[in-house]
């Protein structure tokens, strides 16, 4: 990847050094924006949703925000489940981005959901008010459509007429949680082939989202309904951009199956299904790097924290050095060889942490909440991608077990006490330092754990 200074993993902050990029777009987390930025987004989604398709009536398309959706169900079979899902998803955010930019008059660049923050209770994540996303959908609608916020009208044509509409409740309403920042670092430093990597992200976190959230976004053929999708995606999109830069030696790796069975190659082209001109449909080797300036040409800003005083960061950097200290007394033999972690946590003996319902400890991180076989049958997982998913969740909970049993002390940018306040500010290049020192020293031990 060109040179790109990045002061940390995870919480990247890139700063194009030698990058053919002239200028170009800095893609923040949504609470890193202004209330002015936020506004100015909603306003260029809403104007999307009113402006006529460039689809054709064949596909009975209602707007060019629905022109989105469509090609999204198009590409399901595709762009799902083969090397094609992450430069697919890239190639897409991008036109999305360059759309709202070009026909709507907006000037930003499109936000990304670090929804790591908000881990471990999602349902209270401030992208869900009613100035932003809106929230879940109503218990009085049958389709359980949303009532609160700019988007509470929109209304989907594909896969099928219907409402937006979202589950919290029986999903998120105090019953889901997500990856933590820790979890994503420890899958992102693991993994060393591009083939690996997309499919933990995929069957991993990507899943462990869009079921959470429910309604349409628990339903593949649906879920870009939902204006919140593109800011999923791009975390997601953001995850690889991260994973790159960690692994420069390999960081255009590229390969795996294809959808239909044929060896992913660089020269395969990206089916945009008309989204855009028809010069954009990109090999992957052309969206492989995000400054390359032909056609992309962004990068990702620092995620955020809890937006505490400067004595409240002064604790706050002491917290994580004192709860680094490592506790031998408390064995972690049993978390490790458990065959079920998830069982481990339901008893209420895995070093205090709470189970993924919990919403009284504030202290302790949860295991993200495993996939439902019901999403794992819409992606068409046969046996083997099942149980590789299944193995690698109970990976991610031996490691959070882990962390809480044998750094008690430790207290999370994601734990409950820390994001209570919803109150948030940018990481800066000493905190995530920091961080990623605390998460480095987290997975060492943890391997050294495992070795014994």
């Amino acid at each position: 990847m060109r040179a790109i200074a990045l002061a940390s993993v995870l919480l990247a902050s890139a700063t194009c050094t030698s990058a053919q990029c002239s200028s170009y777009l800095e893609r923040k987390e949504w609470r890193a924006l202004t209330t002015t930025e936020r506004q100015n987004y909603i306003n260029a989604v809403l104007c999307l949703k009113k402006l006529g398709s460039k689809l054709g009536k064949s596909v009975k398309s209602q707007s060019r925000f629905d022109d989105f959706a469509y090609v999204h169900y198009r590409a399901l079979n595709i762009a799902h489940s083969s090397a094609h899902f992450l430069p697919w998803h890239r190639a897409y955010l991008h036109v999305y981005e360059q759309t709202l930019r070009a026909e709507c008059k907006y000037t930003g660049a499109l936000p990304y959901w670090d929804w790591t923050i908000d881990s471990q209770a999602p349902e209270k994540s401030p992208i869900w008010s009613s100035s932003a996303f809106g929230g879940d959908g109503s218990t009085s609608s049958t389709d359980r459509c949303v009532k609160t916020g700019p988007f509470a009208s929109f209304k989907s044509q594909f896969g099928r007429p219907f409402c937006l509409s979202r589950t919290f409740s029986g999903n998120l309403g105090s019953t889901s949680s997500f990856y933590t920042p820790e979890a994503i670092y420890f899958m992102l430093s693991e993994l060393t082939t591009y083939d690996d990597f997309r499919r933990a992200v995929e069957e991993g976190p990507h899943n462990n989202v869009h079921g959470g959230i429910g309604g349409c976004m628990a339903l593949i053929d649906m879920s870009a309904n939902d204006p919140v999708f593109m800011l999923h995606h791009a975390n997601i999109d953001r995850m690889w951009y991260i994973w790159q830069n960690m692994h420069l030696d390999v960081w255009a790796d590229y390969g795996g199956p294809n959808a239909d069975d044929s060896e992913a190659t660089q020269d395969d082209r990206i089916n945009l299904f008309g989204i855009g001109p028809t010069d954009r449909n990109w090999t992957v080797a052309q969206v492989l790097d995000t400054l390359a300036s032909t056609p992309l040409c962004y990068t990702y800003l620092n995620t955020v924290r809890n937006g505490i005083n400067d004595e409240g960061k002064r604790n706050q950097r002491r917290g994580i050095d004192d709860g680094l200290n490592l506790d031998t007394s408390n064995s972690t033999v049993e978390l490790l060889a458990a065959a079920d972690p998830y069982e481990v946590t339901s008893t209420g003996t895995a070093g205090s942490t709470p189970h993924h319902t919990d919403r009284h400890n504030k202290k302790k991180l949860r295991c993200p909440r495993p996939v439902s076989d019901h999403l794992a049958a819409q992606m068409r997982y046969d046996q083997e991608t099942y149980d590789r998913m299944r193995r690698r969740e109970r990976e991610m909970c031996r490691f959070i077990h882990f962390v809480n049993s044998r750094f008690p002390k430790y207290r999370s940018r994601a734990a409950l006490e820390s994001v209570e306040a919803q109150v948030f500010v940018p990481i800066s290049v000493d905190e995530e330092d920091k961080y990623r020192a605390a998460f480095r020293k987290m997975v060492a031990e943890y391997r050294s754990a495992k070795a014994v």
